[in-house]
């Protein structure tokens, strides 16, 4: 009986001018997204691997003399995601830069794109067509599904089979996710062989795995609308009220909610201190901890006096609160972000760009990511460097200060590199568990709501 249900659906809908139109609008959006893609990823790793370029040339430029990596600062810039393509992150307003030097970490921001042109490529992703034009398409294919049989007597009829009303509900549930998958994984599939046959694209098995992840939440976040448009529909007497209704919901859950997050995000962001203000508070730090010690301390001697050492160790203590204060600043920019973020995930919409975003590695997942390997790299230049200087007899090993420590020259190729891993799936998929559970959550309430809603619905 299931079945049948499932294929008298089916048949409706698949051989409606309806379905064609959804069919050709996603399928077009969704090559189109594959094609902007592609141009907009090749400029951004010729600016990455320029960048990569430029700033191994100015480390060699300071290969003089070991002393000088204390002060000198290496820009390094978040590595492109070719699956960006899937979920943006809207990574083009976040931080993707950071400077460093062996013992400080400074100027994590947006530096921006040399390229005018860029910001306006490949912004329409998968995750943004399914969050907004499929799910709108979820809804007109359900808004009528109860109603609209009841208007024209054949639900009266159907029931009038002896056709429990919880099996009838499931087949139209099921038909419609399968309506709505078809599109999707056609669009999906053109846009994947556009992406492949590119030669500047190249994805890894892990890569794949986090596109089958997001396509998984695409289909759960569609079932919520698929739910919310037989809801709805249970719940009116007419379809102009039912579409009435879910398109005054549908504005609320995709547009307004989620896009408000821009403006309360620069609301909160206002809030943060400037960079020079950060400057001066740091400075503030530093002087105070120089200022718990004895004049004397704050001393330079000549190279060699065992008085420095006492002055090197307050230099440590100075620098520590100094880089303390940039820490926390940089924990609370991305603080922020997160605080708006929750506020954000009362809409179901939010909650999928957040999960699709983390489980692809791409956007705020992205940028930790690469902080934590900005940390990790800056203890790789360091153990280099007390390495380097270890090796120098004439050097007093006094760090934090240039002149006690190695003047001799270092060869710029045995600098480690800073690389950037990609994000593992699994690492992706736990930070993305919270989102997904609630993205679950919102299914199994609105299941609930529409069969019981269906249950007491009145066919006459």
């Amino acid at each position: 009986m299931l079945g049948t249900i499932i294929k008298r659906e089916l048949h409706d809908n698949i051989l409606s001018v309806r379905f064609f139109i959804i069919f050709v609008i996603v399928t077009v959006l969704m090559s189109s997204s594959g094609l902007l893609f592609i141009k907009k990823y090749t400029m951004l790793q010729e600016e990455y691997s320029e960048g990569f370029f430029n700033n191994r040339q100015e480390l060699s430029s300071q290969s003089g003399r070991l002393r000088n990596l204390i002060h000198f600062y290496q820009t390094f810039m978040t590595s492109p995601n070719p699956l960006r393509f899937m979920a943006d992150g809207d990574e083009s307003e976040l931080p993707n830069s950071a400077q460093l030097s062996i013992w400080n970490i400074r100027d994590v921001d947006n530096i921006g794109s040399g390229n005018p042109f860029m910001s306006g490529l490949g912004d329409i992703d998968i995750v943004f067509i399914i969050q907004v034009i499929m799910s709108f398409v979820a809804l007109t294919l359900t808004f009528n599904s109860i109603c609209g049989e009841k208007e024209s007597g054949t639900l009266r009829l159907s029931l009038a089979n002896s056709i429990p009303r919880d099996r009838l509900l499931l087949g139209k549930y099921i038909s419609s996710m399968i309506i709505i998958t078809i599109p999707f994984a056609i669009g999906l599939l053109i846009n994947m062989v556009i992406i492949n046959i590119s030669p500047v694209i190249t994805l890894e098995f892990s890569q794949w795995l986090q596109i089958i992840a997001v396509g998984a939440l695409s289909v759960l976040y569609l079932s919520f609308f698929v739910l919310l448009g037989m809801a709805v529909s249970a719940r009116t007497g007419s379809t102009p009220v039912s579409l009435v209704m879910l398109l005054l919901i549908w504005v609320i859950l995709v547009v307004v909610i989620p896009n408000n997050w821009a403006g309360i995000l620069t609301g909160k962001l206002a809030s943060v201190p400037a960079p020079a203000e950060i400057e001066e508070e740091a400075r503030r730090a530093s002087e105070e901890v120089r200022s718990r010690y004895p004049s004397d301390y704050g001393t330079n001697y000549e190279i060699g006096d065992p008085r420095n050492v006492p002055h090197v160790k307050v230099s440590m203590e100075a620098h520590d609160a100094f880089e303390n204060v940039y820490e926390n600043y940089r924990n609370r920019k991305i603080g922020v972000i997160e605080y708006v973020r929750m506020l954000t995930r009362i809409s179901p919409a939010a909650v999928y760009r957040y999960a699709s975003e983390t489980a692809a590695g791409t956007g705020l997942a992205h940028v930790k990511h690469f902080l934590r390997r900005v940390d990790v790299y800056k203890r790789e230049l360091e153990q280099f460097f007390h390495e380097q200087d270890t090796k120098d007899s004439a050097s007093q090993h006094l760090y934090y200060h240039v002149d006690y420590v190695s003047q001799k020259p270092f060869q710029a190729v045995d600098v480690p590199e800073f690389h950037e891993p990609p994000m593992p799936v699994s690492e992706g998929l736990g930070l993305a568990i919270y989102d997904i559970l609630i993205l679950v959550l919102f299914n199994v309430i609105l299941f609930a709501f529409a069969h019981v809603s269906f249950l007491r619905y009145d066919v006459r």
